[in-house]
């Protein structure tokens, strides 16, 4: 939980800060939260500025939108789970994260924005 809380935001940070990725969402200047000016800046890049959004828990909708929009046929390696985590199988109940669920960091406002996006396009 602490890790979580220290990056929190982070998504609204990579989109509107500068600087490597470490600082601007978990050092120094990361550990300032986004303020409500950043959040809107970032959710107008999202709309404006990005050729395409897909979302991880969306992946498979995702790959194929990716691929009607900018060509090329989907592959079966786009589809496989390639990240597991140490000693863990596809078979295996996802993490629980319900006790990172916490607001108040600008990212949970740009992630709505996203799938809102996303389901307009499906």
């Amino acid at each position: 939980r602490e890790f979580a809380e220290a990056v929190q935001g982070c998504q609204v940070k990579m989109v509107v800060r500068t600087g490597d990725s470490w600082n601007t969402c978990a050092g120094a200047r990361g550990a300032v939260p986004p303020s409500d000016e950043e959040v809107s800046l970032a959710v107008r890049h999202l709309r404006e500025g990005f050729a395409f959004v897909g979302l991880v828990d969306r992946w498979d909708l995702s790959v194929c939108l990716f691929h009607t929009k900018f060509g090329g046929r989907c592959s079966e390696a786009e589809f496989d789970n390639m990240r597991l985590g140490s000693g863990r199988s596809e078979q295996e109940e996802a993490y629980d994260t319900s006790e990172l669920r916490f607001g108040g960091s600008g990212s949970s406002r740009l992630g709505r924005e996203a799938n809102s996006e996303a389901s307009s396009l499906s």
